[in-house]
Parts: structure tokens; sequence; C-alpha cells
């Protein structure tokens, strides 16, 4: 296991937890020899300010057949794409965050890189009773008790739906080299 952390007090944790055998303060750093089966980045990827030699460099130190997994809020989020909230735009678009990515951002990344294949899961993190707090309340907002009364069923049958329609807050694309 190697980590590239940008945050001193992070790699220390990660390093005392995990002892890798290499730690970097950034990807770029990574020696080109070192090579990998899997890189797993979650919630990194919308940060990388050159996502094309972010996955290329990635791909470089996998082995053959290696994968890249990353995981990423998505620009198919129901609350932009399906409600259309203002105030969740404001809440949702942030500095920090440099690119959100959609399945197609990511499509056109691959055909750009040097990785053969990708895979999509799609995945809904925030429910129906999160999707009617921003629709009554416009704001981010304690919803837990003021929807308690949703069902467990209900929470997983409106996040399934969205699923199936193609939209969800969460992507994960799996690059294969």
């Amino acid at each position: 296991i190697s980590i590239a952390e940008p945050s001193k007090k992070q790699r220390d944790f990660i390093s005392n937890k995990f002892k890798p055998e290499n730690t970097y303060s950034d990807y770029k750093e990574l020696d080109e020899n070192e090579k990998y089966d899997t890189v797993v980045a979650f919630q990194v990827f919308e940060h990388i300010r050159e996502p094309l030699e972010f996955a290329n460099k990635i791909c470089r130190n996998l082995k053959e057949g290696g994968l890249l997994i990353l995981e990423m809020p998505s620009a198919e989020d129901p609350l932009l794409t399906l409600y259309d909230i203002e105030e969740f735009k404001r809440f949702y678009f942030q500095k920090q965050h440099i690119f959100i990515h959609s399945v197609n951002s990511l499509r056109f990344l691959k055909e750009n890189s040097d990785f053969g294949g990708i895979n999509f899961i799609r995945y809904q993190r925030y429910s129906l009773d999160n999707h009617l707090s921003w629709l009554l309340n416009r704001k981010r907002s304690d919803y837990k008790e003021q929807f308690s009364f949703l069902s467990k069923s209900a929470r997983e049958a409106y996040n399934d739906s969205l699923v199936k329609k193609g939209i969800s807050d969460t992507i994960v694309a799996i690059f294969e080299k």
C-alpha cells in the first residue's frame, strides 16, 4: 500500500493506521516504477485540477489489467437535474470542487486517456427525506425528524428509481488499464 495525501495531519493518521510502504504528499510524486493492481480515490477526483494528467499518471503506475476506482459527486445529482433547485446549486458548486463530473465527462476522459475500459456504478447517497427538505426549505437542514414517518423501504425505493432513471448524486467510475 502507498498513499498520496496532501494534508500532513491526514498522511500521518493514515500512516499510523495502515502502515503503507510509501507516503506521498501528491500523486505526481509516485515513482514510475511502482506498479499497483488497484488505485482507489474516494471524494478526491473533483478536486483534481488536471484530470487527464491524473488519469494518465495513475494508468502508468498500474499493472496491466489494473483498476482505477474513483468515487465522486455527480453532475447528474437529482437536486440539480430533476428538481433544478437554485439554492442547492449555490450550496453544491464550491470553489474547492474544481470539476463536478458526469458519466459523459468521464467517458470523454477515458477516450482521451491511456485507459482501455470504463464501467460505472451510480449510487444515490441522499434519500427522499433529504430531497423533500431541499424542496420545502430551500436549504440544507436537519430533516431527520421532519420526515421520520418515511419508511426505510420508501427511501430505498426512491433511491432505486433515481438510479434506474440514470441520475444519482454519486458516481463510481472504474477505469481499466
